[in-house]
Parts: C-alpha cells; sequence; structure tokens
C-alpha cells in the first residue's frame, strides 16, 4: 500500500530543519591548494593508461577521508563535493571527459591510478553524508542533496542557505532524495496530527528528530537508537517511511529489513 505525502508533511520538513536552529557543466576548477595543512607527501603515483582525460584532472583534488577511502573533490555549483573514486558517478564523468567509450580493464587502471595518487598525496579530509559540523564547530551544515549542491547552515544566530564558498565535502548517498528548503518560521505542532502517538512520546519522537539532525555523523558520536512499539495497523511503517525519513534524510530507499548475514550487509554497503 502507497502513501501519498500531505503538504502539511512537506511544510514540516521545512519547519524541522528552522526548528532545529546535470553536474559537468556547474564543475568549476579547484585551486592548486591543499584543502588541509599538511605535507605532501613526495610519492608520484604511476602514469596513468593513456585513455584517462588528461583535462579533467586540473577540476578536481584527491584526499583521502577520515575513514581511509580515496575521493575526488570537486566545486559544483561553487560547493565542495566528493566523489568516490571508482563509483559510478565519478566513472560517468571520465567516461564524459574523455569523449569515447572507455574499456573496462581501462576504467579499473584509471581508479587505480587515482587511488594510489590520493594516497600519495597525504592529504587527509573529513568527507560527510548529509550532515557536517561547521568549519568553526559553532553550528552544523546540511546538504540539501539537490541538483544545485546547495547548503544549509544552521547556528545559534539562525539559519543561512549558502549557495557557494562552502569548502566542506558532502558524499552524496546514490538513493539520497533532496531535502526540502527551511521554513521562515518552525512549528512542531504541523507533526502531531499525522503520528498515533501520545503527549509523552510525541515529545521524546521530536527530541529524537532533533537530536539526530543536528548531530554529524561522525565515528565519536554516540546516537540513540529509536524503538518503535505498536500493534499491527497502528502506523509504524508509515511513521518511518513517511515522516522520520523525509524529515531527517529523505531517501528513495525507504524502509529496509536489516540484513540477516555480513554477507548481505557487505552486498548493501557496495551499493552505496
Amino acid at each position: 500500500m502507497s502513501y501519498e505525502v500531505p503538504p502539511e508533511v512537506i511544510q514540516l520538513q521545512k519547519s524541522i530543519i528552522t526548528e532545529s536552529t546535470s553536474l559537468d557543466s556547474h564543475i568549476t576548477p579547484i585551486q592548486n591548494t591543499d584543502l588541509v595543512s599538511e605535507e605532501r607527501v613526495n610519492q608520484q603515483a604511476s602514469t596513468p593508461t593513456t585513455q584517462f582525460p588528461a583535462n579533467l584532472e586540473k577540476f578536481f583534488k584527491l584526499i583521502v577521508s577520515q575513514n581511509g577511502v580515496a575521493f575526488a573533490i570537486f566545486s559544483i555549483h561553487g560547493n565542495y563535493y566528493a566523489l568516490k573514486i571508482g563509483g559510478k558517478r565519478l566513472n560517468a564523468i571520465i567516461q564524459d571527459y574523455s569523449g569515447k567509450r572507455i574499456k573496462k580493464l581501462d576504467l579499473a587502471d584509471i581508479n587505480d591510478y587515482l587511488t594510489a595518487k590520493a594516497e600519495a598525496s597525504g592529504l587527509i579530509v573529513n568527507v560527510y553524508s548529509r550532515v557536517a559540523p561547521t568549519e568553526d564547530g559553532a553550528g552544523i551544515e546540511i546538504d540539501v542533496a539537490d541538483a544545485a549542491n546547495t547548503r544549509i547552515k544552521v547556528t545559534a544566530n539562525g539559519i543561512e542557505i549558502i549557495i557557494d564558498s562552502s569548502t566542506i565535502p558532502f558524499f552524496k548517498n546514490p538513493f539520497a532524495k533532496p531535502m526540502v528548503m527551511p521554513a521562515e518560521k518552525g512549528d512542531l505542532k504541523l507533526l502531531k496530527k499525522y503520528v498515533n502517538l501520545n503527549s509523552p512520546n510525541f515529545l521524546l519522537l521530536t527530541a529524537w528528530l532533533s537530536y539526530t539532525l543536528a548531530h554529524p555523523k561522525v565515528s565519536s558520536r554516540k546516537f540513540v537508537i529509536l524503538v518503535l512499539l505498536g500493534d499491527a495497523g497502528a502506523g509504524k511503517t508509515f511513521l518511518c517511511e513517511q515522516i522520520i525519513i523525509n524529515l531527517l534524510d529523505p531517501s528513495v530507499a525507504g524502509v529496509q529489513i536489516f540484513p540477516k548475514t555480513a554477507k548481505d550487509l557487505a552486498i548493501l554497503r557496495n551499493k552505496i
């Protein structure tokens, strides 16, 4: 059974942010400066296959994330954006800039070259998904994940829409959908009539939503696990799929059953 997201919920998507106080045509060259103040390793990666489009490399900076994953950092619409080396989106850009079809083995060779060069650069940069701390640590920055690569900066001073100049690199999950822009005034009461919860549990839900949205997903962060209990037909799936996911991290994946085995988890992880 499918549901249409009510207009009030769309408005709530805007309110919750306030309350919590075609790619290549928009890529611009990144300045030839380090993203972090670390010395470069004087190691050089081997020259890639001749299939690699030489004019593309000026548009990105190669780094390794805090989790040891190699990324290419682009400036898209003026804001930094991370594409995983070997991922489908970066491969598509490489194919597009080459002007011809690159064979699978040659593409693997290119990705090996880029990974080696990222590791040799000595640049370790924090890459975030959806929510990141601001550079001064005074707030958070949210990746809207729209075509314009818009960001929302939330601090004690209010909300700021960042169209360009953000140097925080975000990696967009391929299942991610765009968030809506924040409303001028938030109203959590809009949520009440769509959830089958009493007042104490509604307060717990809104507190959990606010905390989860306001804290970046980093390894040192502790998060509270939300547990929903109720009989069949009580609206648990609707609450998760149509409200919670759309408020915190809109996704086409929807509600998923947790993988039963480590192999299933690895397969799911490789799709991201």
